[in-house]
């Protein structure tokens, strides 16, 4: 019961960081490279 009182986000959190440590490490790689490519820099295929 005590995971009730969490806030629906901190649960949102602790499921996308278990889902991310149980990814295989080629598919992290290809994440973290879509996100830079896309996120941090301008996306390659707007014109």
């Amino acid at each position: 019961m005590d995971n009730l009182k969490q806030p629906m986000c901190s649960q949102n959190t602790n499921l996308a960081t278990i889902i991310w440590n149980n990814l295989y490490l080629k598919r992290k790689v290809y994440i973290d490279v879509l996100i830079s490519d896309n996120f941090y820099n301008e996306p390659k295929n707007c014109n």
